[in-house]
């Protein structure tokens, strides 16, 4: 139970003032909103016995079956005690720990290292082991120490070593049974079965004076004032104790509260008394005594059996029930009539006449029966007298008229009711200037009607007055008499009395779109304190004499910023203080008299859009509204400046559907979880843990880190995320409400790269494929050329023949086989070394050879296939590949080349691929020698093919060397070999300092 209330209460109270009439408005309050949980919505035992709420704003239910409910306005959670015992008790410290009592049990909830809530005992502190204590019924907090109550023990523990694993929990024994006990400020009061009241000191219980007199029974509750104490006894009724006497409280609810068993009270925010029993339901009266609302199975609870109540801090009242849980919208300002409360049909018109309420709608006339007790149900009485639509009612003096179907009726102030004439009228309106008036709107026209002094009324024209429908009228200082339709604009009579008393003809103008209207559909006149004006879907008009025109009334400026809902207009009605009441297209607003550039609307933002017909406004603190949903009462204030918070929360976040990442509980120390690769699909559950909402509402989410875009707002709770990279994240969800936009949840985390992705392993991967292209190449290789030389000796008949089919298809094997392997592997060699800078040195340059080896291996590769390709056997071709080699081999050098072809018809001279294959080496080692050694600014390379012999020259103008010293180079000895095997002759020609000159004749090319 929360902080108990000081009730202003004196002593010597004037106990006339106790039972002084109940202010009737608390008699006429509706229905307020409930909402039902049933055992089945929170999937446990019927029957709850505590109740509480955390700063969070989420709600804990202490339950039969073990375990503590949390609700998040969402989702129902389980937090189970160890010993799975009845939970009696629940409190909330100021630090937010939540306290629990059950069977043989207490302790507290917390938080795990996944931020769930789990319970932690404290059985194991106590000092005697062995006790056996059943419920502990209470918890409280007085003078910082925690008490935990059962039938025979006090238990305490201070409240800073609550979480002290270590601190020993005392207690007091007590022979007599201990029944519950109450704060009353800072001292702690409980009530010794047999003995009367004690106070609670220490680790001692002290009896108080006077208190015998409790000794044989049960309290319910003890509120304090500043002097005095009230008790509430479960079978002797209301007590004042003061200074050690007890005199009787009479209170509305004595006999409600012997008969039905009071079982506890709570003081409200309102300062009003909570009452709950076992067999009656609730009562809530004032701190006089005063019955105010009853809650019982005949308006909206489930079972009359209460075991706890709680105020939440947006002020509904939370009853645990013998049969579910039930959430009582009380501090709403709304409260709501339907057909339970004997109201039958859309509400056309509401107004009060002699202190009664009555309503027209689609089906008659009802008033609102005046009870004397708040234990009757509040009931609206149908007058049998009309059976059809009841549409405009008007107040008159001494009468309440009535507009309906089957005609017009007056109702006196003894409530009779009769019927004055029978025209089918939509409203009656009484002249400003002649009280004894009426103007009577029809579906054709209006009319006007004499009431006589002996009670009699008498048509004053007999003759429709106009011929467009009569739904409104006005009449403004001029006497003129303004008619509004629902689709036929607006019309005017002007000057009435002069043209009645004349006897002239009635001068009547109509009034359309062209005159300034946005249309001719719903057009309703109004009398204000400003004169008439006029309600149209452009908001209020007023009418411009001098230029015939309906233009905005500069009186409410706010309308000129609105826009309307099509189809929709301004319903409207004007409070004594000149404050406006509306209806906006279903919405309700206030234009205040103090400011009107804006309007009033949080009080009523959390209504649904509504088909309002009708407003009366009685006080600038209540107002009905009527429509199709039923009638509407209004009694609050018109605050446009109160906060609601709307914290949105991250409830739980799962991997892969099934492992728990974080159950919606932040440490102070949580840090942003890391996982694994293989834990990239997760959801996220959220809510809003506000209850009093008319509508849902609405999420708004984005994944920073996987989109920059919001999503839209939707009414799913959770969100999930499949396949995400491995990366740092941070999932955002806010929310929407009617009330606005709540601040924004945060859940960062983040997701490690797969082992395979690391450094390491696309290292070792790297050396591993060019090991085995290697080998491939090697293999491939040599499998090819073993193949060729059987083939040859085999096929010896058809061997040109086959030896270039053998060649064209290993050329084609080559480039498509092994070629296209060794580009990949240069260019994920260079990949690795963009890609990945931060690899340690010694890595990128194994990378680097790799690369380097490879782009050689191409080359020889490419060389290799130019060999075998018998497209490709003639002089012409190895000029041509020459001159490509050295084009691509001095591209990035200062080195001048030049290529001298002396040969006629180079394309008929053939070269067998053994030529081809020494010619190319000899030349492309001799163009290399030049490019890396000779230091030159200049190649020439000459060709002939003369007399059947074939010479070739390659000389430069560099640096040169000794022959003599040199000669045994690799370089020159495998040129020399390599003449030697196609019986050329090779000479070289070089001086230190003359450059070389390197020249080759052979025979003609075999």
């Amino acid at each position: 139970m929360k902080t108990i209330f000081w009730i202003k209460l004196l002593v010597f109270i004037n106990f006339s003032a106790l039972f002084a009439q109940l202010n009737p408005v608390h008699l006429e309050v509706g229905r307020k909103d409930m909402e039902y949980f049933s055992p089945k919505s929170y999937d446990g035992n019927s029957q709850n016995w505590a109740v509480v709420q955390d700063s969070n704003g989420f709600m804990y239910f202490g339950n039969t079956d073990g375990f503590i409910l949390q609700y998040d306005g969402v989702t129902w959670r389980k937090i189970k005690v160890d010993n799975e015992s009845i939970v009696r008790s629940l409190f909330i410290t100021k630090d937010g720990t939540i306290l629990v009592g059950a069977q043989n049990e207490f302790g507290y909830l917390k938080l795990d290292d996944s931020g769930e809530l789990i319970y932690h005992s404290l059985i194991k502190q106590i000092n005697a082991l062995d006790i056996q204590f059943s419920d502990v019924w209470k918890i409280a907090v007085s003078q910082q120490t925690v008490y935990f109550i059962s039938r025979n023990y006090l238990f305490y523990i201070p409240l800073n070593q609550v979480k002290n694993e270590h601190q020993k929990i005392k207690h007091i024994y007590s022979k007599e049974r201990l029944h519950t006990f109450y704060n009353a400020g800072n001292d702690l009061f409980t009530l010794v079965i047999g003995k009367g009241l004690f106070s609670i000191s220490n680790d001692s219980l002290q009896k108080l004076h006077g208190g015998e007199f409790y000794k044989n029974d049960l309290f319910s509750g003890i509120l304090l004032s500043k002097k005095s104490t009230i008790i509430a006894t479960r079978e002797s009724g209301f007590f004042l104790y003061d200074d050690g006497e007890s005199r009787p409280f009479k209170t509305d609810a004595d006999e409600w509260a012997k008969k039905n068993q009071l079982y506890s009270t709570l003081v409200l925010n309102d300062e009003n008394i909570l009452l709950i029993s076992r067999k009656g339901g609730a009562l809530i009266i004032n701190k006089n005594g005063k019955v105010l609302f009853k809650y019982d199975k005949s308006n909206g609870l489930k079972s009359n059996t209460i075991w706890a109540a709680y105020q939440d801090r947006a002020g509904s009242i939370w009853f645990c029930l013998n049969k579910g849980i039930v959430r009582l919208d009380y501090a709403s300002p709304f409260s709501f009539y339907g057909e339970e409360f004997g109201l039958d049909g859309s509400i056309h018109d509401v107004k009060r006449f002699n202190g009664r309420l009555y309503v027209s709608t689609g089906t008659g006339l009802f008033y609102l029966q005046k009870k004397s007790s708040a234990f009757k149900n509040t009931r609206f009485i149908r007058f049998d007298e009309i059976n059809t639509q009841c549409w405009y009612l008007t107040v008159t003096n001494d009468l309440l008229l009535a507009c309906s179907n089957s005609g017009i009726y007056e109702i006196n102030n003894r409530n009779e009711i009769r019927l004055v004439n029978k025209y089918s009228a939509w409203t009656i309106v009484q002249s400003v200037s002649n009280p004894n008036r009426f103007f009577i709107g029809l579906d054709s026209g209006i009319y006007s009607v004499l009431k006589q002094p002996d009670g009699l009324w008498h048509d004053e024209i007999v003759e429709q007055m106009t011929n467009i429908e009569g739904r409104t009228i006005a009449e403004d200082a001029q006497q003129n008499i303004w008619i509004g339709s629902s689709y036929q604009g607006i019309a005017r009579i002007t000057n009435f009395n002069k043209s009645l008393q004349s006897g002239e003809k009635l001068n009547i103008q109509y009034y359309t779109s062209e005159n300034g209207l946005p249309s001719n559909r719903l057009n309703l006149v109004k009398q204000t304190q400003f004169g008439v004006r006029f309600n149209t879907t452009a908001g209020i008009l007023k009418f411009d004499e001098s230029s015939k025109r309906f233009t905005a009334d500069p009186q409410f400026p706010v309308f000129n910023k609105m826009k309307q809902t099509e189809g929709s207009h301004v319903l409207s009605s004007e409070a004594e203080n000149g404050n406006l009441w509306c209806n906006l297209g279903g919405k309700i607003v206030v234009i205040s008299n103090k400011d009107k550039n804006q309007f009033i609307d949080k009080p009523f933002l959390n209504l649904p859009e509504l088909n309002i017909q009708t407003i009366f406004v009685e006080q600038d603190s209540i107002c009905w509204f009527g429509g199709a949903e039923g009638l509407i009462r209004f009694s609050g204030q018109l605050d446009n400046e109160a906060e609601i918070p709307l914290t949105c929360y991250i409830r739980s976040v799962f991997a892969n559907n099934d492992s728990l990442v974080f159950a919606g509980g932040l440490h102070s120390e949580f840090t942003a979880p890391i996982l694994n690769s293989n834990m990239n699909n997760l959801r996220f559950e959220f809510s809003l843990p506000v209850y009093n909402l008319s509508d849902k509402p609405l999420y708004q989410y984005r994944l920073e880190g996987y989109s920059e875009d919001w999503s839209a707002f939707k009414s799913e709770t959770a969100k999930e995320y499949t396949n995400l990279a491995p990366g740092k994240y941070s999932f955002m969800v806010k929310t929407q409400t009617a009330l606005g936009t709540g601040s924004t949840a945060r859940f960062p985390f983040i997701i490690l790269s797969p082992w395979y992705l690391s450094w390491w392993f696309i290292t070792l991967l790297v050396f591993f494929l060019s090991w085995i292209v290697f080998l491939a190449a090697r293999y491939l290789v040599k499998t090819t050329h073993n193949r060729a030389v059987f083939e040859q000796q085999k096929l010896s008949q058809e061997r040109q023949a086959f030896e270039e089919d053998l060649r064209i298809q290993m050329a084609a094997d080559f480039h498509d086989e092994l070629g296209n392997k060794i580009t990949r592997i240069s260019l994920f060699s260079e990949l690795i070394k963009q890609e990945n800078a931060e690899l340690p040195e010694n890595v990128l340059k194994y990378v680097s050879k790799i690369s380097e080896n490879t782009n050689t291996l191409y080359t020889e590769t490419r060389d290799f296939i130019w060999q075998l390709d018998p497209k490709k056997d003639t002089l012409f071709d190895f000029i041509t590949r020459i001159k490509k080699f050295a084009d691509e081999l001095l591209d990035e050098s200062t080195i001048n080349f030049e290529m001298n072809n002396n040969v006629s018809n180079p394309d008929l001279v053939k070269l067998s691929m053994e030529w081809r294959r020494h010619l190319i080496r000899i030349c492309k080692e001799a163009l290399h020698n030049s490019f890396k050694y000779a230091q030159c600014k200049n190649i020439s390379f000459n060709i002939s093919f003369d007399d059947e012999e074939l010479k070739i020259e390659l000389s430069d103008d560099g640096v040169g060397f000794d022959v003599s010293k040199n000669s045994e180079g690799n370089g020159l000895r495998n040129m020399l070999n390599r003449s030697h095997k196609i019986g050329a002759k090779l000479t070289i020609d070089s001086k230190i300092g003359n450059g070389t000159k390197i020249k080759m004749t052979a025979n003609k090319p075999a």
